[in-house]
This record gives C-alpha cells, structure tokens and sequence, in this order.
C-alpha cells in the first residue's frame, strides 16, 4: 500500500532575503539583498512586494522566503506531494512557488536565487513553478501547494527541494507596487512549535509485489 512520508525543512537552508529602495526597479532586480535572516521563527513580511511615501521620500520594498528539504532518504519517485506553509498574521500577498537555487544556509546573496530568474522583466516564462499560486493567503493555518510532476522529480533526482516563495502580481510580474500592504506572513523552521513548520508530505508509490516463481523438478 501506498506510504506517507512527512519531512520538515532544515533550519539553516530556510529565511528570508529582503531588498529596498527609492527605485522600484533598483529594489526589486538587486542582485544581493539589503538584508537576510536564517534564525528569525517567522515573518509577517515574509512575501511583499510594497511601496510606501512619507517624508523621507518613496520607499519600495520586496522580501522573498527560502526553504530547503532533504529529500535523500526517498528513494522512489512520490506519487504526489504537498508543501505546507504556516501562515502569520498578515494575508494581503498571493504567493507563488518556484525554485530555488540556494543551499543549506541564507545570505543576502540568495535574493535572486531562484532559477530562470531575470532582472527587469515578468519571469513567469523564466521560472520553474512548482505548484500553482496560492491567491488567498491564511493565517494561523497551514497554505498547503500540490507540488506538479517537475517538483516531485526534482525531490527524487536532487535529494533535497529548495524552494522560494515569492509574491506574484508584482514581483514575480515585474508590476510596480501600489500599496503599503500587500505582504503575508510565514513561519520558518528556527519556531519552537513544531506543529507550524514548513513541512513536506510526500505519498509513496506502492511496494513491489514479490512475484518471485520457485521451480521444483519432480524425479
């Protein structure tokens, strides 16, 4: 029978990268982040994509969610997948799911690390989504993603998953923000509540049946 396997993502290999600026293009196409965090328990900023004006001028600002999983103890292609995000607080942001191409740890090196990823232009064509987005963000629930084939093949060939999520109408559109609110929160794998951990469930395929056919020979 088909099995589950249930994988939480590693502490150091999840946070988030943010980056801003005066410049909505000069923020958002940063090759290196103005600021990261690996160790933080959650986020309520954790996708944004915003722009906001007083009197020290206007001030864009994007942050981007990275999670890693090791996948090296499967050793079979799953059937299917979930990846199940905790929301905080905030749920203005829809959020999609792509790859990463970070490690194990997070620097503001890792804002742009997501691969496809061009700067100045909309990278739906460029990325390598992993499940559809999610437009209606919750908190204080899991946001759960149905990974499609090229995730659940990445887990097999890869042994580990790395993922970013990322807020899509703006960012990963390259549309300017026009709000000072449209961000939603995540809880990070560092949270002392293991039931709010970015989680992995995957299902197994079934086992091999033993079809193994003993000859006997009669004298």
């Amino acid at each position: 029978m088909p099995t589950t396997s249930s994988i939480n993502s590693t502490t150091g290999g999840d946070g988030y990268v943010f980056s801003s600026g005066s410049s909505w293009s000069t923020a958002r196409d940063a090759t290196t982040g103005t600021g990261s965090n690996s160790s933080a328990s959650s986020n309520p900023y954790g996708i944004r994509a915003t722009v906001t004006s007083g009197r020290g001028g206007t001030s864009f600002m994007f942050t981007r969610s990275f999670f890693y999983w090791s996948t090296s103890s499967i050793s079979a292609y799953p059937t299917s997948g979930i990846l199940k995000i905790y929301g905080r607080t905030m749920t203005a942001a829809s959020v999609a799911c792509v790859k990463s191409t970070h490690g194990t740890s997070i620097t503001t090196a890792d804002f742009d690390a997501i691969e496809g990823w061009q700067t100045g232009v909309n990278n739906i064509p460029n990325v390598t989504e992993y499940a559809s987005a999610i437009t209606s963000w919750t908190a204080g629930a899991y946001n759960e993603f149905t990974l499609n084939a090229t995730a659940l093949n990445d887990i097999r060939n890869n042994d580990y998953l790395s993922v970013c999520l990322i807020e899509t109408s703006k960012d990963l559109r390259n549309v300017a923000p026009n709000s000072g609110s449209n961000y939603s929160g995540v809880y990070y794998a560092d949270d002392g509540n293991l039931t709010r951990w970015p989680n992995l469930t995957l299902t197994m395929p079934d086992a091999p049946a033993n079809n193994s056919i003993f000859m006997g020979t009669n004298f």
